[in-house]
């Protein structure tokens, strides 16, 4: 009736040389997920950012609403 327990296997070896970075912290994070991870400051700082460098340039004028829903 139960599951029979089995030993777990051994991880895979990784593909290619180990960097001395990957040693260090670990395995490298896409920047699509990095954002993910970020605080409200740092998301704030993000957004601040791309509609300086990205919006700016389009626009005649790029404005900043606050509070919650833009109020």
């Amino acid at each position: 009736m139960g599951n029979t327990p089995t030993d777990i296997e051994a991880p895979k070896p990784p593909q290619g040389a180990l960097t001395v970075d990957q040693a260090q912290y670990g395995n490298p994070i896409p920047p699509p997920q990095q954002i993910v991870l970020y605080s409200s400051d740092q998301w704030e700082g993000f957004t601040q950012q791309w509609a300086h460098f990205c919006l700016k340039p389009l626009y005649l004028k790029v404005e900043r609403f606050t509070g919650a829903g833009g109020a």
